[in-house]
């Protein structure tokens, strides 16, 4: 065999490149061991972030409900207040000598007003006579479906007296 300079040059260069690969693979176990080591941290990460927009969602949703609440309560407010006004000018009648369609005097019945808002922008009172229950309940719940609508009383019949017959 002969030496030459170029058989040299090409032995140094593959020596070279021997130590390079053995490097590579040194920092690609390295890196690998560091993998092993992150995926479980990322695992976790992304749980926490899952559960965080979750959690984050869930509070949209609750701050749009009370916003929805504040706001309807606000137009309910409103409605009693205008129909507060609009009574102190009217001067009706005391509901003693009025009934409901089904026979029941208005004195057994509480007021529910209700202030509905248009797609124009007013508000439109709704008020309904509700059935004063027995026990304390939230105004959320089914009782307010079998109510009459203010426009329901109705003059009380007035009883005829029986005339006597003198003979």
């Amino acid at each position: 065999m002969t030496n030459c300079q170029p058989c040299k040059d090409l032995k140094a260069i593959i020596r070279i490149l021997k130590k390079q690969i053995k490097a590579d693979a040194a920092a690609a176990r390295i890196y690998k061991k560091e993998l092993n080591n992150l995926n479980p941290l990322f695992d976790k990460l992304m749980g926490c972030y899952v559960k965080s927009t979750d959690h984050v969602a869930g509070l949209e949703k609750e701050a749009v409900e009370v916003w929805d609440e504040r706001n309807k309560a606000i137009q309910d407010y409103n409605i009693i207040y205008s129909m507060l006004e609009l009574s102190t000018h009217t001067f009706k009648p005391k509901f003693k000598d009025y009934e409901l369609p089904n026979g029941d005097p208005v004195s057994d019945y509480t007021l529910d007003v209700e202030g509905k808002l248009m797609e124009s922008g007013r508000l439109m009172k709704e008020v309904n006579l509700l059935k004063i229950p027995k026990k304390p309940t939230h105004w959320h719940t089914k009782f307010r479906k079998n109510c009459f609508k203010f426009s329901d009383i109705r003059k009380k019949k007035p009883i005829k007296k029986k005339e006597k017959k003198y003979e």
